[in-house]
C-alpha cells in the first residue's frame, strides 16, 4: 500500500501548497479593496465638481465607458494585484506580504492626493457653491 499525497508530504515535512482555501493576507486586501473603491468614489466627486482625470488610461476608460468602466477597470486592477500577490505569497510568504503592501501604498497615493485636492476646493469655496444649488428667488444686491 503506498502512502497519499497528503501523506508523503507530511512525513517530509513540508507544507503542501494549495490554490483554495484562505488567502494570504485578507487584512492588506481588505485595506487595497477599500482604498480602491474610495479612489473611484473620490474621482466621481472631482469630476462632478469640474476636475479632470490624470491617469492617462482611466481618462480613456471614462472617456469610452464611464464609470462603469472606470469601477470595472479598478476591479480587474485589483483582482490582478491580488491574484500577484497569492502567487508571489505561496512562493516566499515575506515577498508576497511586500507585495501586498506596496500594492496598498500604491492604492494609498491617489485617495491622499484626491483628499487635499478637495480640501483645497472646499477651503476656496469652490466646491461649497458647486454643490450648493443657489436660491432661484433671492434677489441679487
Amino acid at each position: 500500500m503506498t502512502p497519499s499525497s497528503e501523506q508523503t508530504d507530511a512525513l517530509k515535512g513540508r507544507p503542501r501548497r494549495y490554490w483554495f482555501g484562505p488567502v494570504l493576507f485578507p487584512d492588506r486586501y481588505l485595506w487595497l479593496v477599500f482604498l480602491s473603491a474610495l479612489d473611484v468614489m473620490l474621482t466621481r466627486v472631482i469630476l462632478f465638481l469640474g476636475g479632470t482625470e490624470v491617469n492617462p488610461l482611466a481618462e480613456e476608460v471614462i472617456k469610452q465607458w464611464g464609470m462603469p468602466g472606470l469601477s470595472l477597470y479598478k476591479f480587474v486592477i485589483v483582482a490582478f494585484v491580488l491574484t500577484a500577490c497569492e502567487y508571489v505569497g505561496r512562493q516566499s510568504r515575506p515577498q508576497g506580504r511586500r507585495l501586498a503592501i506596496i500594492g496598498v501604498c500604491i492604492a494609498a497615493f491617489p485617495v491622499v492626493w484626491s483628499s487635499f485636492l478637495l480640501l483645497g476646493m472646499a477651503m476656496e469655496g469652490g466646491a461649497h457653491e458647486m454643490l450648493i444649488p443657489r436660491d432661484p428667488f433671492r434677489v441679487a444686491p
